[in-house]
């Protein structure tokens, strides 16, 4: 997507960069479901059983920072993971003999925990959601500020955004300081009252995305890769926010969450939130290029 607004481009880059953490998540709790008995080990004793039980040759030129990886020990070789976050481990055998589990200072990734890494998904996914949509949102009030506009500037639909919430930070004790002060209220009336932080609080499904694309008046628009547009289903996205809530308030544990949940419903789920998120985006660009957010422009 290409993005001209910088603060536009903030977001997305963020955006990037929590859901490629996501992907990986997603592809480490699938590759524990494809393998028989996972476990973790850590690398120094597969070292030190590779020097002194084995005399493998082994590369370790590849490493990255995390010391962690997941293997399955009764396999004779240990396999390349495609992971960045995971060790990777070239080995070379110089003997016939086969590893047992013995030989490894493993711990079991048993189902139980398998069930709560699945059900970790959905708070992934709900996070992705309100920080994106709380960036994105942002980036219009950032807009504004570096361009200096003033309140006369903006479209009808921002202008009414702007003083709804200076009116929400206007308490009493605002008006008393202003008073006191003897302060010039215009210097506040982006501010005052408004905090990205705040703009979502556990409730974000594709109702609210609509209702606040509709406030700002940003028209969402399916993202295109290859002519083919990104879609979503709401259905999903309620679901990950009922779920988020559920597992946030302690009304349903983990472990339950994740036992009827189906390993390919993960990347369902996980479709849906990128695509909804990608056509806000899309959206967004637009409404930032052709300065929707003022009133001039319309």
């Amino acid at each position: 997507m290409q993005i001209s607004n910088a603060n536009l481009q903030f977001a997305y880059e963020n955006f990037q960069t929590r859901l490629q953490e996501v992907k990986n998540y997603v592809v480490f709790v699938k590759k524990l479901a494809d393998i028989s008995s996972p476990a973790v080990s850590e690398e120094r004793y597969i070292e030190k059983y590779i020097d002194d039980k084995l005399n493998f040759s082994f590369n370790l030129n590849s490493l990255f920072p995390i010391q962690r990886r997941v293997v399955d020990p009764l396999q004779q070789r240990t396999e390349t993971d495609n992971f960045n976050w995971i060790n990777v481990l070239t080995v070379e055998p110089q003997s016939t003999r086969t590893p047992t589990r013995s030989d490894f200072a493993c711990h079991k990734i048993d189902r139980e925990l398998q069930k709560t890494l699945r059900a970790s998904t959905y708070l992934l996914l709900y996070n992705l959601m309100e920080s994106t949509m709380s960036e994105s949102i942002n980036a219009i009030h950032e807009t504004i500020r570096d361009e200096n506009r003033n309140l006369l500037e903006l479209s009808e639909k921002l202008h009414k955004v702007i003083l709804q919430s200076f009116s929400k930070g206007l308490t009493n004790e605002k008006v008393s300081e202003f008073s006191r002060d003897n302060a010039d209220i215009r210097d506040r009336i982006f501010d005052l009252g408004y905090d990205k932080k705040k703009l979502f609080s556990g409730n974000i499904d594709c109702g609210v995305i609509d209702e606040y694309c509709k406030k700002y008046d940003i028209r969402i628009s399916p993202y295109k890769i290859d002519s083919q547009p990104l879609l979503w289903n709401p259905d999903k996205i309620e679901d990950i926010r009922k779920k988020r809530n559920s597992l946030a308030h302690g009304s349903e544990s983990f472990a339950q969450c994740g036992q009827n949940m189906p390993i390919d419903s993960i990347d369902d789920n996980l479709q849906s939130v990128e695509a909804v998120l990608m056509g806000v985006f899309n959206g967004l660009n637009n409404f930032l290029t052709r300065q929707k957010y003022l009133r001039a422009s319309q």
